[in-house]
């Protein structure tokens, strides 16, 4: 009976020892979660707040009468729009081109109507967009200085490759553009979906142009922009501190309509082949 008692206690003893073990790490992962949880609150409210501070410096650069719609999410951060501000406003271009439009529209075209020059011609696949920045351009009074293309995305084959990419033929007169804006189409209609601006409007490119490409944080783009750099020579890259990541290319040189294109457009038709092989 004693031995039972004993061997009784010891089970119990067991238990209680495990019960305590199971209870401090329970603790330190709570604890653990806590700090994440901490830095990750630190982290978002900083960013929010460099979201605040550049939605504010818009509102005053370009002194808007009427308050601005949504931005970010699938809109343009104010960051990115400040970073096309800043350029517009040291560059002060006679024609800048961006695909898919909003808000950035907006903030360009106000830009130029300040520098009292300019023209910003802007991409867009779907006509409801097209309507809803053109009346947020109405609204505040700078429809002379964009307009805004319905280019629906058609089949648009490069070497061999189809891509979902803009009808781009009303920009067919255009040359020497001083800016372009690239955030579109939708990364979901294709693998690498931007690409396609490269070979088809990067020519246009004017000696000393830019190039501003928003997302830069995800795959696609990064690769694209391999691409783009490998195609072109003669573009220089400048990595610019955005929440979604943005990168500027410039132009150190006239770029040649056709020449050079051929080895990375190849490349860039074998790895969209062997993507969408594997969504299949």
């Amino acid at each position: 009976m004693h031995v039972i008692g004993m061997a009784l206690l010891a089970t119990l003893s067991l238990v209680l020892v495990a019960l305590v073990a199971w209870c401090l790490i329970k603790l330190y992962r709570m604890h653990t979660m806590l700090y994440e949880l901490k830095d990750h609150i630190i982290k978002i409210n900083g960013e929010s707040f460099r979201q605040i501070e550049a939605l504010l410096g818009l509102y005053k650069d370009l002194d808007f009468e009427f308050a601005l719609p949504h931005t970010r999410g699938f809109a343009a951060s104010p960051d990115f729009l400040g970073v096309v501000h800043e350029t517009i406003k040291r560059k002060a271009p006679n024609v800048v081109v961006e695909c898919s439009s909003g808000m950035s529209t907006l903030i360009a075209a106000k830009a130029l109507q300040q520098l009292g020059t300019g023209h910003v011609y802007s991409l867009e696949s779907d006509k409801y967009y097209c309507d809803q920045t053109q009346a947020l351009l109405d609204k505040h009074n700078v429809s002379d200085w964009a307009t805004v293309i319905h280019a629906p995305l058609n089949p648009t084959e490069i070497n061999g490759v189809s891509y979902q990419w803009y009808d781009a033929s009303a920009l067919s007169q255009l040359e020497d553009v001083e800016l372009m804006v690239i955030d579109g189409p939708f990364a979901g209609v294709n693998p690498l979906a931007r690409y396609p601006a490269g070979p088809k409007l990067l020519p246009l490119l004017a000696e000393g142009g830019e190039v501003l490409i928003d997302d830069y944080q995800r795959a696609d783009e990064k690769k694209m922009v391999q691409l783009w750099l490998d195609q072109f020579p003669d573009l220089e890259k400048q990595d610019v501190t955005c929440e979604k990541g943005c990168m500027r290319l410039i132009n150190s040189a006239k770029m040649p309509r056709q020449a050079g294109l051929q080895q990375s457009v190849r490349e860039a038709a074998s790895l969209a082949e062997r993507r969408i092989n594997l969504t299949h």
